[in-house]
């Protein structure tokens, strides 16, 4: 199957379009000067800005496909699709990716050097789940598989320039195997 999809007439995306859990929907983060999510039901022609959701980047959304979670104003924050409500998460600098599963839980990997980061939904506070060694600049961009416990991220390593290798974690231990 192929198939194409014009992006809104709007600044240059500031990261790929993200297709939701359902398959029904895609989304992408604008660049500036306007910036904010940007969605678009793929049974309609027309994408519509997400009010309140302005400097967001990176978005990424839940398994039922009815919230994305982004990153805006040093907070991991999430929009409602049906009501349009914004709600900050966690404080967050910025980050590289994020996986939310079943459990309402999401894992993220902070900008900069160390590990991945748990908050479950309703926390104020993100905890670390894993730990960088001295091999390793960072772990981030996880991925969680369908059984919503197990994920993959990747495993950024000193020496190597933007390059990393994927693990597999379980999203509720913070060891190493």
């Amino acid at each position: 199957i192929r198939s194409s999809l014009v992006l809104a007439d709007q600044p240059l995306v500031n990261n790929y379009p993200v297709i939701a859990p359902d398959g029904r929907s895609i989304v992408y983060s604008a660049a500036q000067p306007r910036g904010g999510l940007w969605l678009r039901r793929l049974d309609e022609s027309a994408w519509r800005p997400l009010a309140g959701t302005e400097g967001a980047n990176r978005p990424f959304w839940s398994p039922d496909s009815s919230q994305i979670a982004y990153f805006a104003r040093g907070k991991l924050r999430s929009v409602h699709i049906a009501s349009g409500v914004v709600k900050d998460i966690v404080a967050a600098r910025d980050f590289f990716g994020g996986a939310w599963n079943s459990a309402d839980v999401i894992i993220f990997g902070l900008q900069g050097n160390g590990g991945l980061q748990r908050v479950t939904i309703g926390d104020s506070v993100a905890t670390p789940l894993t730990s960088v060694d001295s091999s390793e600049i960072a772990h981030r961009w996880p991925f969680f598989f369908p059984d919503g416990n197990r994920l993959l991220f990747t495993r950024r390593r000193t020496g190597v320039p933007q390059r990393g290798r994927r693990h597999q974690r379980r999203s509720s231990r913070a060891h190493r195997r």
